[in-house]
């Protein structure tokens, strides 16, 4: 999910999650470079893999531009290439989440963030 994504649990699900021992995480807007588990350690060499999937398919077919058909048959080749165990464990690993790491981030890295208070632009 991306910053912007909200989700809505209904009581029922977070009373089943206690009941089943799940622990609930949320993470706050603005932390994707820190927090998420997977922006950490498996979207950048998926991004890697489908660039030489894409390279490779390029070099097979000179001169045939790609389609929306060749971005997924990439895709199907990188994703099981960065999807894999060793990536995921590493992602929740330095994120904290896994194994429970409360003291992963230094405090300076929970400085707030200017750039983002900005006043709202006046309408023309």
């Amino acid at each position: 999910m991306d910053t912007h994504d909200i989700v809505y649990l209904s009581i029922n699900i977070l009373h089943k999650a206690k009941q089943n021992g799940i622990v609930i995480l949320t993470f706050p807007s603005h932390c994707i470079h820190k927090l998420k588990p997977l922006y950490r350690s498996v979207y950048g060499p998926l991004k890697h893999y489908y660039n030489i999937a894409c390279n490779e398919s390029q070099m097979k077919n000179p001169g045939k531009p790609m389609t929306i058909y060749d971005v997924a048959e990439n895709l199907g080749e990188a994703f099981p290439r960065a999807f894999i165990c060793e990536n995921i464990i590493v992602g929740y690993r330095v994120s904290g989440i896994y194994l429970m790491d409360r003291n992963i981030f230094r405090d300076d890295e929970f400085l707030s963030a200017f750039v983002t208070d900005r006043p709202e632009p006046m309408p023309e």
